[in-house]
């Protein structure tokens, strides 16, 4: 019960942090970039005369409390009924796995880094924007996306595992369960960013629905195994473990990767 309590406290200070940060991006954004799933001034003109960035840094605030933050309760609450660990537990406050989770973020971001290399060298193109990867917006951007993602992928594991969980008796029965919604949750986030890649924003698709397969394949190469290694953790160390690898993997690419493809352009 008071490892519970503390978890929800740590939840708690996180979607602080969450909108903080959400809020932050909105004020310091230089360029055309916007968060995933947020509101940008063009589309809220349609209800708003010339919003300005502080009102667009509140409203999707608001939209973040609501889309993330409240629901990610629904996710910790079904997390607790299946048996995931709680956000603090004793194994993730042990120094050895503290490490362990920030040596994996680190080498999720060098797999980001080489998977985007790889693709300019073989294909001449690559998966990433960097134009938005700019001080201070990125760094903001990575701590929304890090809370932000794998809360709502905390929900969707959690809630689906407990959902059929209750048809499978076996424990091997409920692994195998885990992880086929892990990979078909996977799937759902990898399609997800599709739209902020830029092989989608140069293409020619009107939709998702368009992208060419072998850009999907190449999207879902890089996606699809963030979300499989955050949500092993997430089952094994709880939530903050997934959100530092997330975390990491994206300020990987988003600032090192974008510093060494941009120079010293990333903070003006």
């Amino acid at each position: 019960m008071e490892n519970a309590k503390k978890s929800y406290t740590v939840y708690f200070w996180l979607v602080i942090v969450l909108c903080v940060c959400t809020f932050l991006f909105e004020v310091y954004n230089r360029n055309l970039y916007n968060l995933e799933h947020s509101f940008n001034s063009w589309t809220l003109s349609f209800l708003l005369p010339m919003p300005s960035r502080y009102t667009v840094g509140l409203v999707n605030v608001i939209l973040k409390l609501v889309s993330q933050g409240a629901m990610g309760i629904l996710g910790l609450y079904f997390s607790s009924k299946i048996g995931f660990k709680d956000i603090l537990n004793d194994e993730i406050k042990q120094i050895k796995y503290i490490f362990l989770v920030i040596f994996t973020g680190i080498i999720m971001g060098v797999y980001f880094i080489g998977y985007d290399t790889l693709l300019r060298k073989i294909f001449d193109t690559h998966i990433f924007l960097y134009n938005y990867s700019t001080i201070p917006s990125a760094i903001f951007a990575s701590f929304v996306e890090g809370i932000g993602d794998q809360i709502l992928q905390m929900l969707r594991i959690s809630f689906l595992v407990w959902l059929f969980s209750k048809l499978i008796k076996s424990e091997n029965g409920r692994n195998a369960l885990f992880w086929v919604v892990a990979v078909a949750c996977a799937l759902g986030f990898a399609i997800g960013h599709i739209t902020s890649t830029f092989l989608y924003r140069v293409g020619q698709a009107s939709s998702v629905f368009r992208v060419p397969f072998h850009e999907v394949r190449i999207i879902l190469g890089v996606y699809v195994p963030l979300a499989l290694v955050c949500a092993y953790f997430l089952k094994r160390f709880g939530l903050l473990s997934a959100i530092i690898i997330h975390f990491i993997t994206d300020i990987s690419w988003r600032v090192l990767l974008a510093y060494i493809m941009m120079g010293d352009i990333m903070f003006m």
